[in-house]
């Protein structure tokens, strides 16, 4: 599970969010990024590609990934399961909602 952060790296390096270590991978291979649009996949420039629900992803151009995508990094056999649960995204603006508001008296 990955929340509370903008972005999240998966890469072969152990500092990524998500490590993975097919040879194939780079060391930062791919990003996930949530947006206002939703959750966005972008394939960092890796030499062998980033394919999502079978399409490859041309570098550094983002693309939606909708809830049950399917995330294939380079040649590995490995596929990341993608589930976006928009309930917590909700919980989070509602959280930011009730933060109180100060009034100054002039």
């Amino acid at each position: 599970i990955l929340q509370d952060k903008a972005y999240y790296v998966l890469g072969k390096l152990d500092t990524n969010d998500v490590q993975a270590l097919h040879p194939s991978l780079s060391r930062k291979h791919a990003l996930l990024y949530n947006s206002n649009d939703g959750v966005l996949l972008f394939d960092m420039g890796s030499k062998a590609g980033t394919t999502l629900d079978g399409e490859r992803l041309e570098p550094w151009v983002p693309e939606v990934i909708d809830s049950h995508g399917s995330i294939v990094l380079g040649a590995s056999s490995r596929s990341y399961g993608v589930v976006v649960d928009r309930t917590i995204v909700i919980r989070k603006l509602k959280e930011k909602q009730r933060v109180p508001i100060i009034h100054l008296n002039q």
